[in-house]
């Protein structure tokens, strides 16, 4: 028996076609930066220049030092200094500061964290 193809299974496909293109096209590209939200200022450093920067949030100047292409808190107001002992991550936050930091690296892969 052969099976027919309806209008409708056409358009099905179209629309699942055009669904799939899309979603990869939208996809955002990483870039080798580290976007930085501080209470409601934005930043954006590149993680190919190593430096150290500071940002100020609602308590004071937080430090961020880029190292690398990696990125960790070095020095922050806030009272536990949590962030600053959390080192290098693709993800920094300091709470009592409002500061977090998303690391966004073309070059995906490896290791992102280790625990003892």
């Amino acid at each position: 028996m052969k099976a027919k193809f309806h209008i409708m299974d056409i358009i099905m496909y179209m629309v699942f076609a055009i669904a799939i293109i899309l979603s990869l096209l939208l996809i955002p590209k990483p870039s080798d930066t580290l976007s930085v939200k501080a209470g409601d200022a934005e930043y954006a450093f590149s993680l190919n220049e190593n430096g150290i920067y500071s940002v100020e949030g609602p308590l004071g100047t937080t430090t961020i030092e880029i190292r690398d292409k990696r990125a960790r808190i070095i020095d922050s107001p806030c009272p536990n200094k949590t962030c600053v002992a959390s080192s290098w991550s693709k993800t920094l936050v300091c709470l009592p500061n409002k500061v977090i930091a998303t690391a966004n690296s073309k070059d995906e892969g490896g290791i992102d964290a280790t625990s003892s």
